[in-house]
Order: C-alpha cells, then structure tokens, then sequence
C-alpha cells in the first residue's frame, strides 16, 4: 500500500526488458517484477476496480469537511469522520491510509462542497451589502440632518427679518 501511495500513475516509468540490455529480448519475469515493485500492478487494478479517484484520509478530510458539518458527528477522529461521511454517501472501499471513491462519488461529493461553499459566500455576501447599507444609510441620514438644520434655521431667520421689519414699521408710526 505504501508503494501504491507514493507511485504516480502520470510518470513515465521506464522498465528494462532484460537483465543484459541486449536489443529485441523480452524476459517477462523481469518485466513483471519491475512493475510490481513500482506500484503499477496495484494501481491498475485499482483503477479496473472502478475506483479511479484515491485520495489520503488527511486531504479528504481536509477538503470535504465543510460538507461534514452537519451531515456527521463532531466526536471522533479524523478516520471515523472520514467514514462517516462516506458511508452517508457510499459504500466505498477503504483501505488504511487512503480513500478509493468512484468518479460520480467524488462529483456527489464536489457538488456538494460547492453547494456549501455558494452558500457561505451568499452569507458573506449579505453582510457585506448589509454593512455598506448601513453605512450609506448613516451618512445620508447625517445629510438630511444637516439640511433640515440649515433649513429650520433659514426658516427662523426670515421669520426674524419679517418681526424685526415689522417692529420697526410699529415703532416708526408710534414716535
């Protein structure tokens, strides 16, 4: 399993045909080991299984457990939250330190997490308009205080000017 775990199936690997290096001579016995002790062998049996998607208990835990949130239980270690989760999902097969899905397992489970994530970000995003709303609708309602003072205060002053005009107008045609 650890060989399968560090091998890359996207590498070119390069396998001697014979011992001697010697041109057009095939020993399979030879070939067969190399592939076996590559990890080879194991991955395409993996991937004939069905389960072309594998990834670690510690990356599968830490890229689905925003979907995990309220689907498993908080106790428990990270393997049984693994579990967990993929049992809600499928029954899939697991081996000691990595998770072998299926291709429409792991869409499921994308979509999902993408699901999740649109929704926190819409969260976000409500704060976000919320927060710059009230900041509009603070400074907006600062400027219609300011005017209305400004206007209250034209207002009383040309109902001074008239009083005053008018109390000159009385005191004139008293004396």
């Amino acid at each position: 399993m650890a060989t399968l775990s560090v091998s890359n199936p996207f590498f070119i690997r390069c396998i001697k045909p014979n011992m001697q290096k010697n041109p057009s001579i095939f020993d399979p016995e030879v070939v067969i080991n190399q592939l076996r002790y590559s990890g080879m062998l194991e991955t395409v049996k993996i991937r004939r299984a069905g389960f072309p998607v594998r990834r670690t208990f510690k990356d599968f835990l830490s890229r689905y457990k925003i979907i995990s949130k309220d689907k498993v239980g908080t106790g428990g270690d990270d393997k049984k939250k693994n579990m967990d989760l993929l049992t809600k999902y499928d029954k899939t097969k697991k081996e000691l330190h990595t998770v072998f899905m299926k291709e429409s397992l792991e869409q499921r489970l994308e979509k999902d997490r993408d699901e999740v994530r649109r929704k926190a970000a819409m969260v976000i995003r409500a704060h976000l308009l919320t927060f710059s709303a009230k900041k509009h609708f603070k400074q907006v309602r600062r400027s219609v205080v300011t005017l209305q003072k400004h206007f209250r205060r034209h207002i009383l002053r040309r109902r001074f000017v008239a009083q005053r005009k008018a109390v000159l107008v009385l005191q004139k045609h008293r004396r």
